[in-house]
């Protein structure tokens, strides 16, 4: 049972001590929500804790995201080199050719 449950269980469950001319008893009252307050602060604790783990869960995450996206940018810088120098090899060849056929063209 969750903690939240628990307090409106507890709430409805709650016999709070009567007064003889009416009302409630005030010491009956007052622990009553001390111990309301006692149970609130636990699910606050429990809520707390369980979001400082999700956040370290998310820096981890983001961490390992960052690396990959590093890795991709790293990748994506070399495809592009890669890319230039075969452009400037695909250029250096068509120049050869341009050169030899020139040279062929002459000697003929």
């Amino acid at each position: 049972m969750n903690e939240l449950q628990e307090i409106t269980d507890y709430i409805h469950s709650m016999k709070i001590k009567k007064t003889i001319f009416g009302g409630y008893e005030r010491e009956d009252v007052l622990v009553k929500m001390g111990e309301l307050t006692s149970m609130f602060q636990r699910y606050i604790d429990e809520l707390r804790k369980e979001e400082q783990e999700k956040q370290k869960q998310y820096q981890i995450q983001l961490g390992a995201y960052e690396e990959k996206y590093s890795g991709l940018l790293a990748v994506t810088e070399q495809f592009s080199q890669m890319r230039e120098t075969l452009h400037d090899l695909e250029k250096n060849l068509t120049d050869a050719e341009a050169l030899i056929k020139n040279e062929t063209d002459k000697s003929e």
